[in-house]
């Protein structure tokens, strides 16, 4: 799922890499991966719209207003914060944060609220083709899952029989 301002390119590109990394047999399995990459995706929109936003308080924040003095150290500059890798202080990005708080909107408990169901979506999807594909007939991996997820699916107390 894609937005308006997005380029299908990218979004197929990165679909590509996730289908890349699992090796769907079942049109269940490849359901889930497509199902997988898509909500990665979103969680990386979420990240961009928090980053926006930020970026969004910021500037107006540091529009000049003739009423107001001018304050040495209130600016606070967000350009590029992600991909120059040079962002503002924490005490600039805490004063924009504070800002957009203030508004009394709840767009960061939204936000929030919205990347922790897809989180747990993903975590869920996850989970589900990883136990469809170690449960396949023949063992399609020749990796055993690990020790949490040999928990998750019962198998544990199989393999404590066998240790020293």
């Amino acid at each position: 799922m894609i937005g308006p301002l997005e380029d299908p390119a990218d979004y197929r590109a990165f679909e590509q890499a996730v289908t890349a990394a699992y090796d769907a047999e079942t049109a269940v399995e490849r359901e889930l991966v497509l199902r997988l990459a898509s909500l990665l995706w979103r969680l990386r929109r979420a990240t961009s719209v928090e980053t926006g936003l930020l970026q969004i308080q910021c500037e107006a924040s540091t529009a000049p207003d003739p009423a107001l003095p001018k304050l040495p150290g209130d600016a606070c500059e967000l350009i590029e914060i992600f991909q120059s890798g040079r962002g503002p202080s924490g005490r600039e990005l805490a004063r924009c944060f504070v800002r957009l708080a203030d508004l009394d909107n709840g767009i960061f408990e939204r936000l929030g609220r919205y990347e922790a169901a897809l989180w747990r979506q993903v975590r869920q999807t996850i989970f589900t083709l990883q136990h469809l594909q170690w449960r396949a007939p023949g063992g399609r991996y020749r990796r055993t899952p690990d020790r949490w997820q040999r928990t998750a699916l019962g198998a544990a107390d199989e393999d404590r029989a066998d240790e020293p």
